[in-house]
């Protein structure tokens, strides 16, 4: 069959498509996309969406597959039913290297079509994840991460991924200002306290700061400390912590605290931490469960 030759290989179509041989069927398809012009793109999705189906279904080849499906989103970068089959497929066949280059591209025709990659921030988030969880790219992963924070800053995929990856590099006043950027965006009390129990301990353990790891549970951002859920949290601060606290006796005008004079000493090392916050009292309790054991 002449490759070239359009009206051989579309009279061949129906004859293979009612036939048992679906490899002569993609060739004369292949070479109907080949004739079928750049101008008229809804056709040419239509006949790469068709060689994409073929080759996975009947051919069970799913690399020639994504190769087609990878066409069809060169060709027109907005459908986001193109791009789930592509992703689908990439998980299926391990090529996401080519998804990330891809998806690079088509970011760069966004912005060049609107000047502004808003409109690619879902093809941003999936190069993200892929780089980081797929690739092993960190600092891809981290540049990427805070290019999307540039166009949606409260954007929760790209700060969680920026936690793990400031976390895992060791940098941690990056990691201090996604910590105070979730802050920022969050009012849920029992959030505010899980974050601000990770600020305080990673001044503590990594920026070896103990009036700051103080500072963090003092912080008038605060004020919506429950008793219960502050109980929950309270543990991972050292004693050597609430020793240092007891020595600064740290006080203003909004907030106030006091420990009990013989904290070290204390056999069962009773802490009581009195907070006075937007008019709010909040008392503290952490007892040692091994000498009140004893005590029984």
């Amino acid at each position: 069959l002449d490759e070239h030759n359009l009206e051989a290989a579309e009279a061949l179509i129906p004859l293979y498509e009612a036939g048992r041989d679906p490899r002569a069927l993609v060739r004369v398809l292949e070479i109907q996309l080949r004739a079928t012009s750049v101008d008229d793109p809804s056709t040419r999705q239509d006949r790469i969406k068709r060689l994409a189906q073929y080759n996975e279904e009947k051919l069970r080849d799913k690399g020639a597959a994504f190769g087609w499906w990878l066409k069809a989103h060169g060709e027109d970068h907005h459908p986001e039913w193109i791009r789930a089959e592509l992703e689908r497929l990439a998980q299926e066949t391990g090529q996401w290297p080519a998804v990330v280059d891809a998806y690079a591209a088509s970011v760069g025709k966004y912005e060049r079509e609107t000047g502004s990659k808003r409109d690619a921030l879902p093809m941003m988030l999936v190069m993200a994840r892929v780089l980081e969880t797929e690739q092993g790219d960190v600092d891809r992963a981290l540049a990427m991460n805070r290019s999307i924070l540039e166009i949606d800053d409260g954007n929760e995929q790209a700060l969680d991924a920026l936690e793990r990856l400031y976390l895992g590099k060791g940098q941690f006043q990056d990691l201090l200002g996604v910590y105070n950027k979730k802050l920022d965006l969050t009012s849920d009390g029992d959030e505010r306290i899980r974050i601000q129990s990770r600020i305080g301990q990673l001044y503590e353990d990594e920026v070896k700061d103990d009036t700051k790891a103080i500072s963090a549970w003092l912080s008038r951002r605060s004020r919506a400390f429950r008793p219960s859920s502050a109980l929950s949290t309270f543990n991972p601060f050292s004693v050597r912590i609430f020793d240092k606290a007891n020595r600064l006796r740290m006080s203003s005008s909004t907030s106030r605290m006091v420990l009990s004079e013989n904290m070290a000493s204390c056999s069962c090392r009773v802490m009581i931490i009195s907070l006075l916050a937007g008019g709010m009292a909040l008392t503290v309790l952490c007892k040692n469960r091994l000498t009140s054991s004893k005590r029984r």
